[in-house]
C-alpha cells in the first residue's frame, strides 16, 4: 500500500502539471521521486502540500525538460540540496535510484515506492522491471533558509508626493540611482539595496558631507 507521500505521475491534480515542453504525466518520473522524497522530510501529505514540492522541483532543479544533477529546492523555509552519484549506497534510505529513463524512492534497502505504479514495492521486483540502475539521487536532511534585510539609505519621508520628487530629482542630479517606496502615508525616498550594513553606513557617510539627512532604512526580504 502506497504511503501518504507517495505521487503517482498518472494521477490527477499531479499528471496535469506542466513543465518544459512535457507534462508530469507523461515524463514526469524523476519530478516525483524527489519530489515523495522531500515530501517525506517534510511530512507534506496533502494534496496540495505535495503539489506545492512538486512545483518547487519545477521551478528551482530543471534545464528544459531535463533534471539537473546538482540542485537546491526551497520549500517551507526550508532547503534541500539534491545531488547525483553512480556509488550505490549502502544504505537507501529515501534515496532515488535511477534506471534506464525511469526512477522509483528506495523507502529503504528492501521497499521502493514507483511512481509509475503502485503494483511495484520491492528493489528486486523494480530491478526485475526496469532492468539495470547506474544513477542514484540523494537529498540532504534540509536546513533552516536563512534570509537577511536589505539595508537601504532613506533621505526622506513625505506626506505629498510631488514632495518626494522633488528630493528624487536632486539626488538623481547628482548621480544616485534614487527611488520612491510609499508605505503607508508616506512616500519615502531611498537611495540603495545593499546585504552589508556597513556598505550602506558608507553610502549614508557620503551623502551627509553632501548636505543631506540620512536614515539606514531595513527591509525584510
Amino acid at each position: 500500500m502506497a504511503s501518504n507521500y507517495y505521487i503517482g505521475q498518472t494521477m490527477p491534480p499531479f499528471r496535469d502539471i506542466p513543465f518544459g515542453t512535457t507534462t508530469i504525466g507523461k515524463s514526469g518520473c524523476g519530478i516525483c521521486a524527489i519530489a515523495m522524497v522531500i515530501s517525506r522530510m517534510a511530512n507534506s501529505t496533502t494534496t496540495d502540500e505535495k503539489k506545492a514540492v512538486v512545483q518547487a522541483i519545477i521551478n528551482q532543479g530543471l534545464t528544459g525538460n531535463l533534471l539537473r544533477g546538482d540542485f537546491t529546492v526551497n520549500h517551507g523555509g526550508k532547503s534541500y540540496r539534491v545531488t547525483t552519484t553512480k556509488t550505490k549506497p549502502a544504505n537507501y534510505n529515501n534515496s532515488i535510484i535511477q534506471y534506464n529513463g525511469h526512477f522509483v524512492v528506495a523507502v529503504n534497502n528492501n521497499t521502493v515506492e514507483d511512481p509509475g505504479t503502485t503494483s511495484i514495492t520491492t528493489v528486486s521486483a523494480a530491478n526485475a522491471k526496469y532492468g539495470a540502475h547506474n544513477k542514484y539521487w540523494l537529498i540532504s536532511t534540509p536546513f533552516e533558509l536563512v534570509t537577511k534585510p536589505l539595508y537601504r539609505v532613506q533621505l526622506g519621508a513625505f506626506q505629498k508626493l510631488e514632495n518626494a520628487q522633488a528630493l528624487q530629482k536632486r539626488l538623481q542630479v547628482l548621480g544616485y540611482d534614487a527611488f520612491i517606496r510609499k508605505e503607508g502615508i508616506l512616500y519615502r525616498v531611498q537611495v540603495g539595496a545593499f546585504r552589508e550594513r556597513a556598505n550602506a553606513n558608507t553610502l549614508a557617510a557620503k551623502l551627509k558631507v553632501q548636505g543631506f539627512n540620512t536614515f539606514i532604512a531595513t527591509v525584510e526580504v
